[in-house]
Protein backbone atom coordinates (compact mmCIF):
# COMPACT_ATOMS: atom_id res chain seq x y z
CA UNK A 1 0.00 0.00 0.00
CA UNK A 2 1.81 3.58 -1.05
CA UNK A 3 1.71 6.89 0.96
CA UNK A 4 -1.81 7.74 -1.36
CA UNK A 5 -3.91 4.66 -0.52
CA UNK A 6 -2.80 4.92 3.11
CA UNK A 7 -4.13 8.33 3.15
CA UNK A 8 -7.25 7.49 1.39
CA UNK A 9 -8.28 4.23 3.84
CA UNK A 10 -7.23 7.07 7.22
CA UNK A 11 -10.06 9.28 5.63
CA UNK A 12 -12.40 6.53 5.32
CA UNK A 13 -12.23 4.81 8.22
CA UNK A 14 -12.44 8.17 10.56
CA UNK A 15 -15.38 8.92 8.28
CA UNK A 16 -16.76 5.55 9.19
CA UNK A 17 -16.07 5.94 12.87
CA UNK A 18 -17.37 9.30 12.91
CA UNK A 19 -20.57 8.36 11.26
CA UNK A 20 -21.25 5.70 13.69
CA UNK A 21 -20.27 7.52 16.70
CA UNK A 22 -23.13 10.04 16.29
CA UNK A 23 -26.27 7.58 15.54
CA UNK A 24 -24.96 4.95 18.71
CA UNK A 25 -24.97 8.10 20.82
CA UNK A 26 -28.03 9.36 19.80
CA UNK A 27 -29.42 5.79 20.33
CA UNK A 28 -28.35 5.62 23.43
CA UNK A 29 -30.24 8.57 24.54
CA UNK A 30 -33.65 7.81 23.07
CA UNK A 31 -33.60 4.19 24.73
CA UNK A 32 -32.41 5.26 28.00
CA UNK A 33 -35.42 7.57 28.83
CA UNK A 34 -36.75 6.01 31.76
CA UNK A 35 -33.33 5.69 33.38
CA UNK A 36 -32.08 9.08 32.96
CA UNK A 37 -35.60 10.46 34.73
CA UNK A 38 -35.06 8.34 37.89
CA UNK A 39 -31.10 8.69 37.93
CA UNK A 40 -31.10 12.35 37.45
CA UNK A 41 -34.46 13.21 38.88
CA UNK A 42 -36.05 15.18 35.94
CA UNK A 43 -39.13 14.48 34.18
CA UNK A 44 -40.09 12.63 30.38
CA UNK A 45 -40.63 16.48 29.03
CA UNK A 46 -37.56 17.22 30.38
CA UNK A 47 -35.34 14.60 28.53
CA UNK A 48 -37.54 15.32 25.14
CA UNK A 49 -36.30 18.51 25.61
CA UNK A 50 -32.48 17.34 25.61
CA UNK A 51 -33.08 15.13 22.68
CA UNK A 52 -34.95 17.83 20.32
CA UNK A 53 -31.92 20.22 21.57
CA UNK A 54 -29.08 18.00 20.31
CA UNK A 55 -30.27 17.07 16.65
CA UNK A 56 -31.38 21.53 16.68
CA UNK A 57 -28.57 21.96 17.63
CA UNK A 58 -26.44 20.01 15.39
CA UNK A 59 -28.90 20.82 12.60
CA UNK A 60 -28.86 24.93 12.86
CA UNK A 61 -25.08 25.23 13.01
CA UNK A 62 -24.16 22.60 10.09
CA UNK A 63 -23.88 25.43 7.66
CA UNK A 64 -21.65 27.25 10.00
CA UNK A 65 -19.11 24.56 11.07
CA UNK A 66 -19.26 23.87 6.81
CA UNK A 67 -18.17 27.25 6.64
CA UNK A 68 -15.35 26.84 9.65
CA UNK A 69 -13.61 25.18 7.30
CA UNK A 70 -12.73 27.95 4.95
CA UNK A 71 -12.10 30.02 7.85
CA UNK A 72 -9.96 27.96 10.13
CA UNK A 73 -9.20 24.99 7.92
CA UNK A 74 -10.70 21.40 7.58
CA UNK A 75 -8.17 19.54 9.98
CA UNK A 76 -8.48 22.43 12.58
CA UNK A 77 -12.12 22.61 12.26
CA UNK A 78 -12.65 18.64 12.59
CA UNK A 79 -10.15 18.31 15.76
CA UNK A 80 -11.95 20.97 17.42
CA UNK A 81 -15.56 19.99 16.95
CA UNK A 82 -13.76 16.51 18.39
CA UNK A 83 -12.75 17.90 21.82
CA UNK A 84 -15.82 19.50 21.99
CA UNK A 85 -17.63 16.12 21.95
CA UNK A 86 -15.54 14.57 23.88
CA UNK A 87 -16.15 16.91 26.82
CA UNK A 88 -19.51 17.14 25.91
CA UNK A 89 -19.89 13.50 26.40
CA UNK A 90 -17.69 13.42 29.83
CA UNK A 91 -20.09 16.35 30.94
CA UNK A 92 -22.89 14.02 30.20
CA UNK A 93 -20.94 10.64 32.17
CA UNK A 94 -21.01 12.98 35.67
CA UNK A 95 -23.86 14.80 34.92
CA UNK A 96 -26.19 14.71 38.16
CA UNK A 97 -29.06 16.92 36.51
CA UNK A 98 -30.65 17.36 33.61
CA UNK A 99 -28.92 21.31 33.05
CA UNK A 100 -25.89 19.55 32.87
CA UNK A 101 -27.06 16.81 30.31
CA UNK A 102 -28.33 19.89 28.33
CA UNK A 103 -24.93 21.39 28.83
CA UNK A 104 -22.80 18.37 27.92
CA UNK A 105 -25.09 16.21 25.59
CA UNK A 106 -27.58 18.65 23.44
CA UNK A 107 -24.83 21.75 23.58
CA UNK A 108 -21.57 20.73 23.12
CA UNK A 109 -21.77 17.78 21.45
CA UNK A 110 -24.64 19.31 19.21
CA UNK A 111 -21.90 21.79 18.18
CA UNK A 112 -19.13 19.39 17.79
CA UNK A 113 -20.96 17.23 15.50
CA UNK A 114 -21.86 20.24 13.55
CA UNK A 115 -18.31 21.28 13.34
CA UNK A 116 -17.08 17.33 12.61
CA UNK A 117 -19.53 16.09 9.90
CA UNK A 118 -19.72 19.04 7.40
CA UNK A 119 -15.78 18.36 8.02
CA UNK A 120 -15.30 14.99 7.05
CA UNK A 121 -17.72 14.63 4.10
CA UNK A 122 -15.68 16.94 2.78
CA UNK A 123 -12.20 14.99 3.69
CA UNK A 124 -14.14 12.03 1.59
CA UNK A 125 -15.29 13.82 -1.58
CA UNK A 126 -11.94 15.40 -2.26
CA UNK A 127 -9.90 12.81 -1.04
CA UNK A 128 -11.89 10.04 -3.57
CA UNK A 129 -12.63 10.52 -6.98
CA UNK A 130 -15.00 9.47 -9.81
CA UNK A 131 -16.48 5.51 -9.02
CA UNK A 132 -14.00 5.79 -5.91
CA UNK A 133 -15.74 8.14 -4.56
CA UNK A 134 -19.45 6.80 -5.04
CA UNK A 135 -17.50 3.46 -3.29
CA UNK A 136 -16.36 5.63 -0.45
CA UNK A 137 -19.39 7.14 0.00
CA UNK A 138 -21.95 4.03 0.39
CA UNK A 139 -19.40 2.61 2.78
CA UNK A 140 -19.71 5.48 5.01
CA UNK A 141 -23.82 5.11 4.50
CA UNK A 142 -23.49 1.72 4.58
CA UNK A 143 -22.08 1.51 7.86
CA UNK A 144 -24.26 4.65 9.11
CA UNK A 145 -27.23 2.57 8.79
CA UNK A 146 -26.00 -0.85 10.30
CA UNK A 147 -25.01 1.09 13.14
CA UNK A 148 -28.26 2.71 13.00
CA UNK A 149 -29.70 -0.86 13.19
CA UNK A 150 -27.50 -1.94 15.59
CA UNK A 151 -27.76 1.43 17.89
CA UNK A 152 -31.01 0.95 19.91
CA UNK A 153 -29.49 -3.04 20.92
CA UNK A 154 -26.16 -1.83 22.04
CA UNK A 155 -27.46 1.39 23.59
CA UNK A 156 -29.62 -0.50 25.35
CA UNK A 157 -27.85 -3.60 26.31
CA UNK A 158 -24.78 -1.03 27.55
CA UNK A 159 -28.14 1.06 29.67
CA UNK A 160 -29.88 -2.14 30.83
CA UNK A 161 -27.06 -4.47 31.92
CA UNK A 162 -23.92 -1.64 33.08
CA UNK A 163 -25.38 1.88 33.12
CA UNK A 164 -26.44 5.05 30.64
CA UNK A 165 -23.18 6.25 31.60
CA UNK A 166 -20.87 3.52 30.83
CA UNK A 167 -22.66 3.64 27.41
CA UNK A 168 -21.71 7.72 27.20
CA UNK A 169 -18.45 6.58 29.07
CA UNK A 170 -17.48 4.16 25.88
CA UNK A 171 -18.34 7.61 23.67
CA UNK A 172 -15.19 9.79 25.33
CA UNK A 173 -12.83 6.71 24.97
CA UNK A 174 -13.81 6.73 21.03
CA UNK A 175 -13.76 10.28 20.51
CA UNK A 176 -10.54 10.29 22.39
CA UNK A 177 -8.88 7.93 19.97
CA UNK A 178 -10.50 9.64 17.14
CA UNK A 179 -8.93 12.89 17.86
CA UNK A 180 -6.01 10.95 18.39
CA UNK A 181 -5.78 9.72 14.98
CA UNK A 182 -7.29 12.62 13.14
CA UNK A 183 -4.34 14.46 13.85
CA UNK A 184 -2.61 12.14 10.26
CA UNK A 185 -5.40 14.60 8.35
CA UNK A 186 -4.18 16.84 5.93
CA UNK A 187 -4.70 20.64 6.82
CA UNK A 188 -6.40 22.52 4.00
CA UNK A 189 -5.65 26.55 3.67
CA UNK A 190 -8.08 29.03 5.10
CA UNK A 191 -9.46 30.76 1.81
CA UNK A 192 -12.15 33.05 3.96
CA UNK A 193 -11.78 34.91 7.00
CA UNK A 194 -13.89 35.94 10.51
CA UNK A 195 -15.37 39.41 8.99
CA UNK A 196 -17.01 37.26 6.13
CA UNK A 197 -18.68 34.88 8.75
CA UNK A 198 -22.46 35.26 8.56
CA UNK A 199 -22.94 36.17 12.48
CA UNK A 200 -26.39 37.80 12.52
CA UNK A 201 -27.90 35.04 9.98
CA UNK A 202 -26.54 32.22 11.94
CA UNK A 203 -27.84 34.41 15.06
CA UNK A 204 -30.83 34.46 14.06
CA UNK A 205 -31.52 31.10 12.44
CA UNK A 206 -30.42 29.61 15.74
CA UNK A 207 -32.62 31.45 17.87
CA UNK A 208 -35.85 31.50 15.64
CA UNK A 209 -35.66 27.89 15.99
CA UNK A 210 -35.24 27.61 19.46
CA UNK A 211 -38.05 29.41 20.65
CA UNK A 212 -40.45 27.82 17.77
CA UNK A 213 -38.59 24.03 19.20
CA UNK A 214 -39.79 25.74 22.95
CA UNK A 215 -43.21 26.85 21.76
CA UNK A 216 -43.81 23.75 20.57
CA UNK A 217 -43.01 22.19 23.69
CA UNK A 218 -44.59 24.52 25.99
CA UNK A 219 -48.27 23.53 23.73
CA UNK A 220 -48.15 20.14 26.29
CA UNK A 221 -49.48 22.01 28.66
CA UNK A 222 -53.35 23.52 28.29
CA UNK A 223 -51.87 26.53 31.07
CA UNK A 224 -49.01 27.48 29.22
CA UNK A 225 -50.78 27.30 25.60
CA UNK A 226 -50.72 31.29 25.56
CA UNK A 227 -46.92 31.55 26.42
CA UNK A 228 -46.23 28.40 23.40
CA UNK A 229 -48.07 30.24 20.72
CA UNK A 230 -46.16 33.77 21.50
CA UNK A 231 -42.57 32.05 21.59
CA UNK A 232 -44.04 30.12 18.09
CA UNK A 233 -44.91 33.30 16.66
CA UNK A 234 -40.99 35.02 17.69
CA UNK A 235 -39.65 32.14 16.56
CA UNK A 236 -41.21 32.46 12.74
CA UNK A 237 -40.49 36.25 12.84
CA UNK A 238 -37.16 35.69 13.51
CA UNK A 239 -36.74 32.81 10.58
CA UNK A 240 -38.19 35.68 8.57
CA UNK A 241 -35.47 38.27 9.30
CA UNK A 242 -32.94 35.67 8.53
CA UNK A 243 -34.51 34.92 5.15
CA UNK A 244 -34.22 38.74 4.45
CA UNK A 245 -30.64 38.67 6.28
CA UNK A 246 -29.90 35.98 3.57
CA UNK A 247 -31.58 37.91 0.61
CA UNK A 248 -29.43 41.12 1.33
CA UNK A 249 -25.80 39.26 1.73
CA UNK A 250 -26.75 37.98 -1.97
CA UNK A 251 -28.10 41.21 -3.51
CA UNK A 252 -24.60 42.68 -1.73
CA UNK A 253 -22.49 40.31 -3.38
CA UNK A 254 -21.88 38.06 0.02
CA UNK A 255 -21.21 34.97 0.39
CA UNK A 256 -24.93 33.73 2.54
CA UNK A 257 -25.01 30.79 4.97
CA UNK A 258 -28.38 29.99 3.08
CA UNK A 259 -28.68 30.54 -0.68
CA UNK A 260 -32.35 31.02 -0.68
CA UNK A 261 -32.40 31.57 -4.40
CA UNK A 262 -32.54 27.58 -4.53
CA UNK A 263 -35.95 27.74 -3.17
CA UNK A 264 -37.13 29.45 -6.44
CA UNK A 265 -37.31 25.55 -7.79
CA UNK A 266 -40.44 24.12 -6.75
CA UNK A 267 -39.31 21.01 -6.81
CA UNK A 268 -36.71 21.53 -4.52
CA UNK A 269 -38.50 23.29 -2.25
CA UNK A 270 -40.96 20.49 -2.34
CA UNK A 271 -38.95 17.39 -1.96
CA UNK A 272 -37.38 19.55 0.92
CA UNK A 273 -40.13 20.11 2.40
CA UNK A 274 -40.84 16.40 1.86
CA UNK A 275 -37.94 15.27 3.68
CA UNK A 276 -38.56 17.49 6.74
CA UNK A 277 -41.88 16.15 7.45
CA UNK A 278 -41.48 12.77 6.70
CA UNK A 279 -38.33 13.49 9.65
CA UNK A 280 -41.03 14.77 11.36
CA UNK A 281 -43.18 11.84 11.46
CA UNK A 282 -40.45 8.57 11.72
CA UNK A 283 -38.41 10.49 14.55
CA UNK A 284 -41.01 11.66 16.74
CA UNK A 285 -42.13 7.97 16.40
CA UNK A 286 -39.28 6.11 16.95
CA UNK A 287 -37.44 8.14 19.00
CA UNK A 288 -39.38 9.74 21.60
CA UNK A 289 -43.16 8.24 21.57
CA UNK A 290 -42.78 4.70 20.62
CA UNK A 291 -39.85 4.22 23.86
CA UNK A 292 -42.41 6.35 26.07
CA UNK A 293 -44.94 3.38 25.25
CA UNK A 294 -43.03 0.37 25.45
CA UNK A 295 -40.65 1.62 28.90
CA UNK A 296 -43.92 2.81 30.38
CA UNK A 297 -47.37 0.77 29.44
CA UNK A 298 -45.33 -2.45 28.57
CA UNK A 299 -42.47 -2.31 31.11
CA UNK A 300 -39.84 -3.17 28.57
CA UNK A 301 -36.18 -1.73 30.07
CA UNK A 302 -33.63 -0.48 27.42
CA UNK A 303 -32.45 -3.19 25.70
CA UNK A 304 -36.25 -4.38 25.17
CA UNK A 305 -36.80 -1.02 24.06
CA UNK A 306 -33.88 -1.52 21.00
CA UNK A 307 -35.36 -5.05 20.11
CA UNK A 308 -38.87 -3.46 19.34
CA UNK A 309 -37.60 -0.45 17.16
CA UNK A 310 -35.31 -3.37 15.45
CA UNK A 311 -38.22 -3.85 12.87
CA UNK A 312 -38.06 -0.46 11.73
CA UNK A 313 -33.94 -0.45 11.22
CA UNK A 314 -34.49 -3.47 9.55
CA UNK A 315 -37.52 -2.49 7.47
CA UNK A 316 -35.45 0.67 5.99
CA UNK A 317 -32.33 -1.00 5.17
CA UNK A 318 -34.12 -3.71 3.19
CA UNK A 319 -36.30 -1.14 1.17
CA UNK A 320 -33.44 1.14 0.83
CA UNK A 321 -31.57 -1.51 -1.36
CA UNK A 322 -34.77 -2.52 -2.98
CA UNK A 323 -35.84 0.84 -4.39
CA UNK A 324 -32.98 0.25 -7.09
CA UNK A 325 -35.05 -2.77 -8.55
CA UNK A 326 -37.99 -0.10 -8.87
CA UNK A 327 -35.89 2.76 -10.57
CA UNK A 328 -35.51 1.67 -14.12
CA UNK A 329 -40.04 1.05 -13.97
CA UNK A 330 -40.70 4.15 -12.31
CA UNK A 331 -40.00 7.62 -11.68
CA UNK A 332 -38.48 8.58 -8.57
CA UNK A 333 -41.24 11.02 -7.70
CA UNK A 334 -43.24 8.09 -8.20
CA UNK A 335 -41.36 5.92 -6.03
CA UNK A 336 -41.27 8.67 -3.16
CA UNK A 337 -45.17 8.47 -3.00
CA UNK A 338 -45.25 4.69 -2.40
CA UNK A 339 -42.65 4.77 0.02
CA UNK A 340 -45.04 7.55 1.95
CA UNK A 341 -48.21 5.11 1.02
CA UNK A 342 -45.83 2.59 3.26
CA UNK A 343 -45.45 4.26 5.73
CA UNK A 344 -48.79 5.77 6.01
CA UNK A 345 -50.07 1.77 5.67
CA UNK A 346 -47.72 1.26 8.52
CA UNK A 347 -49.21 4.08 10.93
CA UNK A 348 -52.53 2.56 9.94
CA UNK A 349 -51.67 -0.35 10.89
CA UNK A 350 -50.64 0.52 14.43
CA UNK A 351 -53.76 2.75 15.00
CA UNK A 352 -55.88 1.62 17.95
CA UNK A 353 -53.35 -1.17 18.60
CA UNK A 354 -51.80 0.38 21.76
CA UNK A 355 -53.42 -0.98 25.17
CA UNK A 356 -52.93 -2.15 28.63
CA UNK A 357 -52.81 -5.68 26.26
CA UNK A 358 -50.07 -4.67 23.46
CA UNK A 359 -47.88 -7.00 23.02
CA UNK A 360 -44.36 -6.96 20.94
CA UNK A 361 -46.24 -8.99 17.86
CA UNK A 362 -48.76 -6.25 18.08
CA UNK A 363 -46.31 -3.68 17.13
CA UNK A 364 -43.99 -5.66 15.00
CA UNK A 365 -46.12 -5.20 11.43
CA UNK A 366 -46.46 -1.72 11.82
CA UNK A 367 -43.35 -0.52 12.80
CA UNK A 368 -41.55 -2.51 9.69
CA UNK A 369 -43.85 -0.62 7.27
CA UNK A 370 -43.13 2.86 8.54
CA UNK A 371 -39.65 1.84 8.38
CA UNK A 372 -39.77 0.11 5.06
CA UNK A 373 -41.54 3.08 3.30
CA UNK A 374 -38.98 5.69 5.31
CA UNK A 375 -36.27 3.50 3.26
CA UNK A 376 -37.93 4.45 0.12
CA UNK A 377 -37.93 7.84 0.51
CA UNK A 378 -34.72 8.15 2.59
CA UNK A 379 -32.91 6.85 -0.62
CA UNK A 380 -34.47 8.79 -3.06
CA UNK A 381 -35.03 12.37 -1.72
CA UNK A 382 -31.68 12.98 -1.38
CA UNK A 383 -31.02 12.31 -5.20
CA UNK A 384 -34.34 14.32 -5.99
CA UNK A 385 -33.07 16.90 -4.02
CA UNK A 386 -29.46 17.23 -5.19
CA UNK A 387 -30.77 17.25 -8.99
CA UNK A 388 -33.56 20.06 -8.75
CA UNK A 389 -30.31 22.15 -7.92
CA UNK A 390 -27.89 23.73 -10.30
CA UNK A 391 -24.34 21.71 -10.64
CA UNK A 392 -22.27 24.60 -9.42
CA UNK A 393 -24.78 24.79 -6.24
CA UNK A 394 -24.82 21.34 -5.31
CA UNK A 395 -22.64 21.97 -2.06
CA UNK A 396 -25.05 24.52 -0.93
CA UNK A 397 -28.14 22.03 -1.71
CA UNK A 398 -26.50 19.43 0.10
CA UNK A 399 -26.05 21.24 3.42
CA UNK A 400 -29.75 22.65 2.96
CA UNK A 401 -31.12 19.39 2.61
CA UNK A 402 -28.85 17.95 5.76
CA UNK A 403 -29.81 20.93 7.38
CA UNK A 404 -33.71 20.46 7.35
CA UNK A 405 -33.47 16.85 7.73
CA UNK A 406 -32.04 17.47 11.14
CA UNK A 407 -34.54 20.26 12.04
CA UNK A 408 -37.28 18.13 10.79
CA UNK A 409 -35.80 15.60 13.40
CA UNK A 410 -35.58 17.90 16.43
CA UNK A 411 -39.41 19.48 15.42
CA UNK A 412 -40.26 16.02 15.34
CA UNK A 413 -39.37 14.98 18.62
CA UNK A 414 -40.83 18.06 19.95
CA UNK A 415 -44.19 18.05 18.00
CA UNK A 416 -45.27 14.26 17.89
CA UNK A 417 -44.19 13.97 21.55
CA UNK A 418 -46.19 17.45 22.51
CA UNK A 419 -49.36 15.82 21.09
CA UNK A 420 -48.88 12.79 22.90
CA UNK A 421 -48.22 14.56 26.15
CA UNK A 422 -50.90 17.11 25.70
CA UNK A 423 -53.50 14.44 24.81
CA UNK A 424 -52.46 12.28 28.21
CA UNK A 425 -52.94 15.68 30.20
CA UNK A 426 -56.44 16.27 28.60
CA UNK A 427 -57.61 12.77 29.41
CA UNK A 428 -56.32 12.42 33.05
CA UNK A 429 -59.26 14.29 34.69
CA UNK A 430 -61.91 12.08 33.67
CA UNK A 431 -59.78 9.21 33.76
CA UNK A 432 -59.59 9.83 37.44
CA UNK A 433 -63.20 10.55 37.64
CA UNK A 434 -64.18 7.04 36.22
CA UNK A 435 -61.79 4.86 38.54
CA UNK A 436 -62.92 6.76 41.29
CA UNK A 437 -59.33 7.90 42.25
CA UNK A 438 -60.56 11.54 42.66
CA UNK A 439 -63.12 10.43 44.81
CA UNK A 440 -59.70 8.53 47.26
CA UNK A 441 -57.96 12.10 47.03
CA UNK A 442 -55.33 11.43 43.85
CA UNK A 443 -55.39 15.12 42.16
CA UNK A 444 -54.69 15.96 38.50
CA UNK A 445 -51.26 16.98 39.70
CA UNK A 446 -50.45 13.53 41.31
CA UNK A 447 -51.29 11.76 38.04
CA UNK A 448 -49.09 13.93 36.12
CA UNK A 449 -46.08 14.21 37.83
CA UNK A 450 -46.35 10.15 38.18
CA UNK A 451 -46.40 10.38 34.31
CA UNK A 452 -43.71 12.75 34.22
CA UNK A 453 -41.58 10.80 36.28
CA UNK A 454 -42.08 7.84 34.18
CA UNK A 455 -44.02 5.56 36.81
CA UNK A 456 -40.94 5.07 38.73
CA UNK A 457 -41.55 7.28 41.63
CA UNK A 458 -44.15 5.95 44.54
CA UNK A 459 -46.89 8.46 45.61
CA UNK A 460 -47.89 8.50 48.93
CA UNK A 461 -50.96 6.00 48.73
CA UNK A 462 -51.08 2.35 49.85
CA UNK A 463 -50.48 -0.25 47.64
CA UNK A 464 -53.85 -0.94 45.94
CA UNK A 465 -54.52 3.09 45.28
CA UNK A 466 -51.12 2.86 43.17
CA UNK A 467 -51.82 0.43 41.26
CA UNK A 468 -55.51 1.56 40.22
CA UNK A 469 -53.01 5.15 39.11
CA UNK A 470 -50.84 3.03 37.19
CA UNK A 471 -53.63 1.04 35.33
CA UNK A 472 -55.41 5.08 34.80
CA UNK A 473 -52.16 6.33 33.79
CA UNK A 474 -51.40 3.40 31.04
CA UNK A 475 -55.09 3.71 29.64
CA UNK A 476 -54.32 7.36 29.11
CA UNK A 477 -50.61 6.83 27.43
CA UNK A 478 -52.49 4.08 25.34
CA UNK A 479 -55.35 6.16 24.09
CA UNK A 480 -53.06 9.26 23.57
CA UNK A 481 -50.57 7.12 21.78
CA UNK A 482 -53.58 6.83 19.44
CA UNK A 483 -54.23 10.74 18.78
CA UNK A 484 -50.33 10.70 18.23
CA UNK A 485 -50.48 8.19 15.55
CA UNK A 486 -53.56 10.00 13.82
CA UNK A 487 -51.22 13.44 13.89
CA UNK A 488 -48.93 11.43 12.23
CA UNK A 489 -50.56 9.79 9.91
CA UNK A 490 -52.56 13.32 9.15
CA UNK A 491 -48.89 14.24 8.21
CA UNK A 492 -47.96 11.85 6.32
CA UNK A 493 -51.40 12.28 3.90
CA UNK A 494 -49.50 15.97 3.44
CA UNK A 495 -46.18 14.98 2.10
CA UNK A 496 -48.20 12.46 -0.23
CA UNK A 497 -49.98 15.29 -1.60
CA UNK A 498 -47.14 17.27 -1.42
CA UNK A 499 -44.61 14.67 -3.91
CA UNK A 500 -47.96 14.45 -6.08
CA UNK A 501 -47.27 18.26 -6.99
CA UNK A 502 -43.55 17.77 -7.92
CA UNK A 503 -42.80 18.36 -11.40
CA UNK A 504 -40.41 15.73 -13.10
CA UNK A 505 -39.18 18.27 -15.67
CA UNK A 506 -37.48 20.46 -12.63
CA UNK A 507 -35.60 17.64 -11.92
CA UNK A 508 -32.28 16.92 -14.41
Amino acid sequence: MDASDSGKWTVLIIGIITGVVFVIDSSIMSVSITNLVMDLDTTASGVQFAIALYTLVMGSLLLLGGKLQDIMGRKKTFLIGTVLFAIGALITVISFNLIMVVLGWSVLEGIGAAMMLPAIIAYISKTYHGKERIWALGIFGATTAIAAASGPLVGGFLTTYFSWRVAFSVMVIVAVILWIYSRQLEETKPTATWSELDISGASTSFLGLLLLLIGIMFLDDPQNISWGIILVIFGLILLLIFYYIQKRRINSSKDPLVDVRLFQNRSFTLNNVIRLVTNVVVTGGMVFIFPIFVQQVMGFNAFMTGVTLLPATIGTLTFALLVSKFADYLKPRHLVTIGLSIQLMGIFVLLNTFSLKTSIWDLIPGIFLIGAGYGFTTTLLPNNILSSAPKERQNDASSIMETGSRVGQSMGTALIGTILLFGVFMSLPPALEDSGLAQLGVTENDAVQYVEKMQTENLSFPPEIQEKITRATDITISSSMNTAMYAMAILTLISIFTSLMVREEEMS
